[in-house]
C-alpha cells in the first residue's frame, strides 16, 4: 500500500528502498487496475511526491519512479484531470531529460513525449518550454523539448492556435528552434513550423517574414 509518510521528508539510506519498493508494487497495482482506481485515489493526490523521486540520486528510484508516471499518463482519461497538472510534472521530467546518465536521459525524454501528446494544460507548458528552450540548455534537452513542441502541435494545435498568447509563444519557440545551433534540433522545429505553415498558412507566412535568412534557408518555404 502506498503510504505518503514514506515519501516525506530526505531520501536516506534507510528509506530509499522502501520508497523503490512501494513504487513497485504500485505500478504492479496500476497495471491491474483496469477501473483506474489508483489515477483518482493514490496518483493524483501524490502526483507532487512521486514526481520528485524522478530527482532521486539512486537509479533504480528514478526508473521506478517514471514508469509509474509513464504508464498513470498514458491510462489516464480527459475524465481523471491527471493532465491538468502537466506544468507540475515538467520541471522534474526536464531535469531528468538533462541528465548525464543515458538511461535516465531516455526515461526523460519518454515522459515529456506523453505529456506533450496527452496534455490539457499546453497554454500553461508553452511559457515554462519558452523559458528552457535557450542556448544554456544542452543538446539533449533542447532537442527533447522541440520534439515535444512537435507532437503537442500535432495532437493539440486547436488549443493552441485559438489563444493569440499560445500562438505567439509557440512561433517563438520554433524561430529559436531553426535556428538552434544542432541540426537535428532545426530539422525537428522545421517540421513543426512546416505543419503549422500547412494548416494555419497566413499565421505561419507572418511569422516566416520576420525570420533571417539562414532560418528562411532552413524551413526552404
Amino acid at each position: 500500500m502506498f503510504s505518503k509518510d514514506l515519501f516525506d521528508g530526505k531520501e536516506t539510506e534507510d528509506n530509499w528502498q522502501l520508497r523503490y519498493q512501494a513504487l513497485k508494487d504500485l505500478l504492479v497495482e496500476l497495471e491491474k487496475d483496469t477501473s483506474k482506481r489508483i489515477i483518482a485515489a493514490v496518483i493524483k493526490p501524490h502526483l507532487d511526491l512521486i514526481a520528485q523521486q524522478l530527482g532521486s540520486p539512486r537509479t533504480q528510484l528514478v526508473l521506478s519512479a517514471a514508469a509509474v508516471l509513464h504508464l498513470a499518463l498514458q491510462l489516464a482519461s480527459p475524465d481523471d484531470h491527471l493532465h491538468q497538472s502537466d506544468d507540475l510534472l515538467y520541471p522534474h521530467i526536464v531535469k531528468l531529460c538533462g541528465s548525464s546518465k543515458k538511461i535516465l536521459s531516455a526515461e526523460g525524454c519518454k515522459l515529456l513525449r506523453v505529456v506533450a501528446e496527452r496534455t490539457l494544460v499546453p497554454n500553461r507548458l508553452l511559457p515554462l518550454i519558452s523559458l528552457d528552450l535557450t542556448d544554456k540548455s544542452s543538446v539533449t534537452v533542447r532537442l527533447a523539448l522541440t520534439e515535444a513542441l512537435v507532437r503537442m502541435m500535432l495532437h493539440r494545435h486547436r488549443v493552441i492556435m485559438a489563444d493569440q498568447k499560445a500562438t505567439n509563444l509557440i512561433f517563438s519557440c520554433l524561430t529559436k528552434g531553426v535556428g538552434d545551433a544542432n541540426p537535428e534540433v532545426r530539422y525537428m522545429a522545421a517540421q513543426c513550423f512546416l505543419f503549422l505553415e500547412t494548416t494555419y498558412n497566413q499565421a505561419a507566412m507572418a511569422v516566416y517574414e520576420q525570420l533571417d535568412s539562414a532560418a528562411k534557408k532552413q524551413l526552404n518555404m
